[in-house]
């Protein structure tokens, strides 16, 4: 009799030694989950600040456009009221973007042995373009290409002023293309962000937050929801917005007149 006691009892201390054991290793299971968190709250705070010193900054970029344009439209008013009609003549002729070549290949890649029809146009010369188109304001631009009288050739300079117009065309509508995809992208960012948020919050509304599992779900839940939302505010306000200098330019230059005209 003395025996099942004794028995008795040992499996009492065992189950309770189990009982402390598992009760350990849950508390020390919350503890890394909390730690977790903190880190996760912490990069997220300092993403958001980031984000937040973004926004100001292109904030009070755009209020120094606003004013500048004001300041630059209101001069140009004044200017037309005082102006002749031949220094008129004269700042129509600024509206040119004129380049010097010594040969119809500068305007194409060395590494390029296709034809005028077909060959890339020469970083160089697109280089020089793209700087002297962006100094013109606005308004319709012509590019005029000088030569040598000597290397003059009607036939080919039509095939290269098609070949321009098509290389520009084709630019503005990659870039239109790629900006489009990526607002999208930034769009379908935030929807899926604020899914998870949502989810999140159902979840965490409906069951105890004491089990394990929706413990789990609502760490990765919540964060992950934050950050597809905000990169998705990203795409769509700032590398959208990167790319428009090279948008403009490209569709600038796809409707652009294209003449040559020959020097001794």
């Amino acid at each position: 009799m003395a025996e099942i006691v004794s028995e008795k009892k040992d499996a009492s201390l065992i189950e309770k030694k189990a009982e402390l054991e598992v009760s350990k290793a849950e508390n020390a299971a919350e503890i890394k989950i909390e730690k977790k968190m903190d880190k996760i709250e912490t990069k997220i705070e300092k993403k958001m600040d980031k984000i937040e010193t973004k926004i100001e900054k292109k904030i009070g970029d755009v209020e120094k456009k606003v004013k500048t344009k004001k300041w630059m439209s209101r001069i140009n008013n004044e200017t037309k009221k005082v102006l002749t009609d031949e220094e008129k003549s004269s700042l129509l002729e600024d509206a040119k973007i004129s380049l010097w070549i010594d040969s119809y290949n500068d305007i194409f890649s060395d590494f390029d042995p296709r034809g005028y029809s077909k060959r890339e146009i020469s970083a160089d010369f697109l280089s020089e373009a793209k700087r002297f188109a962006r100094e013109r304001l606005g308004g319709k631009v012509e590019l005029v290409i000088l030569t040598p009288k000597n290397i003059v050739d009607k036939s080919v300079e039509t095939v290269i002023r098609k070949r321009l117009v098509q290389h520009f065309s084709q630019q503005y509508g990659f870039l239109l293309e790629k900006k489009n995809k990526i607002i999208k992208q930034g769009v379908a960012f935030i929807l899926l962000g604020i899914f998870f948020m949502i989810g999140t919050t159902f979840v965490l509304f409906n069951y105890s937050v004491k089990d394990f599992f929706i413990y789990f779900l609502a760490v990765i839940g919540e964060p992950a929801g934050w950050f597809l939302f905000w990169e998705g505010l990203n795409l769509i306000i700032f590398d959208s917005k990167g790319r428009k200098p090279d948008l403009e330019f490209n569709k600038k230059m796809s409707k652009i007149n294209i003449t040559f005209k020959s020097y001794d």
